[in-house]
């Protein structure tokens, strides 16, 4: 089987600042991958990285067997119907419903001028309903709390029907009932869809042990990978998250003090 994406030998910058290196790693369908590290890690330009947005330095990244970037890379269009992403940044999206910015997700497999398919209208549906907005459809998003925002943009995303999920900390403006129901639904779409995964980077550790199937741990300038079991080791999450007076716990998978 061909895996979604695989990375081989990475090696990432933000800025002139070199962030991972030596980063090999595969998704294949049906993983939920959360990806975890400390503030200023290299997470989000992982996920740009993986999106097609952040060309690596070293290093090359395949989507579907081919290189995601130069020679022979896929189109735009052909990138939007196999990747879709939600960055932390949320569009300002003027006078469009809720249902107007989830339709925006289909325009991978139409030209604009043409306007939607008839088809399309129950891809849309579905995305909203996946994402529990599908009571709002008809209001503004920009009247939303950040929360309901978020929601529609994962929607937006679904409604592509991508081979790949990325997420860059989607649950950031959730309360904690809402961070664990996005983290249910996320795993729910992975066992619902067909050659499908889900990455998803966060600071919630308890969330990713939790409901993740597999786990990215950038420690220094590197990612280590493996299931929530592996990765929930003091040792390593202590690599990972230093700090003088607080420990991870894995009896309660969250950090408190020693």
């Amino acid at each position: 089987m061909t895996p979604l994406t695989r990375t081989s030998n990475v090696a990432l910058t933000y800025g002139r600042r070199a962030v991972l290196e030596g980063v090999s790693l595969q998704v294949d369908p049906g993983m939920f991958i959360a990806l975890i590290g400390r503030n200023g890690s290299g997470k989000s330009t992982l996920v740009r990285a993986l999106a097609g947005l952040h060309r690596p330095a070293q290093g090359t990244i395949e989507c579907n067997g081919r290189p995601l970037y130069g020679r022979g890379a896929p189109s735009a269009t052909t990138r939007g119907q196999e990747i879709a992403t939600v960055l932390t940044d949320i569009p300002h999206t003027g006078y469009l419903t809720v249902r107007q910015v989830v339709n925006l997700g289909r325009i991978p497999y139409h030209p604009v001028a043409l306007g939607p398919r008839p088809e399309d209208g129950a891809i849309v549906e579905r995305a909203s309903r996946e994402t529990g907005i599908e009571t709002i459809g008809d209001r503004i998003v920009d009247t939303l709390s950040d929360g309901q925002r978020q929601r529609v943009m994962v929607a937006r995303a679904l409604a592509q029907e991508p081979d790949l999920l990325l997420l860059d900390e989607p649950a950031s403006f959730l309360d904690p009932p809402h961070q664990v129901d996005l983290f249910v639904r996320l795993g729910r779409l992975v066992h619902d869809r067909d050659r499908f995964a889900v990455v998803v980077a966060t600071h919630s550790v308890q969330l990713a042990l939790e409901f993740a199937t597999h786990v990215w741990l950038i420690v220094d300038d590197t990612v280590v990978t493996g299931t929530p079991d592996m990765i929930s080791d003091p040792d390593l999450m202590s690599a990972a998250f230093p700090h003088e007076t607080i420990r991870y716990d894995p009896s309660l998978h969250r950090f408190r003090p020693v």
